[in-house]
């Protein structure tokens, strides 16, 4: 959804909201120059669970920036807070894990950490293991950069499980 308009995106998420057409909205939060809380109480008084998201699609942040990402996420007020990072080598995914890990530890509520692209995958199949409660799988076509088949994803998480 980089290429979107993000007022029109808030504008249609405030519909779905409105219309009450989902039980859970994903709303970029931290936009610049975007005002989201306004949707996320609304959204809260209806019922409807928020997770609050920001997306890099051009980078990996560095660790504290990540942090800093993930408790301004988190105040919000949205039920869930999720950060996506595009990777650009492998330190940027193990930089991920280890802020996912470091964000899960301080119990401020719950956390997506997701890395896109192929190089990212790994953390779609182990997040959970680094702090994520969340993962997204492709149900016929990927909405974002290395998105799994949903197949694919709940074969190994169920491999993973199993052995817990």
């Amino acid at each position: 959804m980089r290429d979107h308009d993000p007022s029109a995106a808030l504008a249609l998420v405030r519909s779905v909201i409105t219309c009450r057409g989902a039980d859970l909205v994903d709303i970029e939060a931290l936009r610049e120059g975007l005002d989201a809380s306004e949707a996320i109480a609304e959204a809260r008084g209806r019922g409807v669970r928020v997770i609050a998201s920001h997306h890099d699609f051009a980078g990996t942040p560095g660790s504290e920036e990540m942090l800093a990402i993930i408790a301004a996420l988190r105040g919000t007020g949205a039920d869930v807070a999720k950060l996506a990072v595009m990777p650009q080598e492998p330190e940027d995914v193990i930089r991920l894990l280890r802020a996912s890990t470091v964000a899960a530890g301080g119990s401020a509520g719950p956390l997506v950490a997701i890395a896109m692209g192929s190089l990212g995958a790994v953390t779609r199949l182990s997040g959970r293991s680094f702090g994520s409660c969340a993962t997204f799988a492709a149900l016929g076509r990927a909405s974002a950069p290395g998105q799994i088949a949903l197949e694919h994803v709940l074969a190994v998480l169920d491999a993973i499980e199993r052995d817990r």
